[in-house]
């Protein structure tokens, strides 16, 4: 995946109250702005979460990671599980400083 330039920026403002409303009369071309994902998680699970909580607030994906791997899905009609063994086996850099070093070992042997 590639992102296509449209040659008119991005106009936040008329991208929220124009483009994505079914009643706007004029919608000016517009690219997509930036969408960040967070995750959200509860305080109790911040507070009791251990290794689990460690992991959500390590794991993050750049927009470039995230779109080379969906469009590795879409060349070869990879589903989700495809996809998790490519991204363990291609980017080991990037899920291992996400995990523990025994959990890195138990995830390699495991693939």
């Amino acid at each position: 995946m590639v992102k296509v330039d449209f040659g008119s920026g991005t106009d936040v403002d008329e991208y929220r109250n124009c483009t994505t409303q079914p009643d706007c009369e004029s919608p000016k071309v517009t690219m997509y702005p930036p969408s960040p994902v967070h995750t959200v998680v509860t305080e109790e699970f911040a507070q009791r979460g251990g290794d689990a909580y460690d992991y959500f607030a390590k794991r993050g994906f750049t927009n470039k990671q995230m779109s080379q791997l969906l469009a590795w899905m879409e060349d070869n009609q990879a589903d989700a599980e495809e996809a998790m063994y490519h991204f363990f086996e291609s980017y080991p850099e990037l899920w291992k400083s996400w995990v523990s070093t025994d959990v890195a070992i138990k995830v390699e042997q495991s693939l």
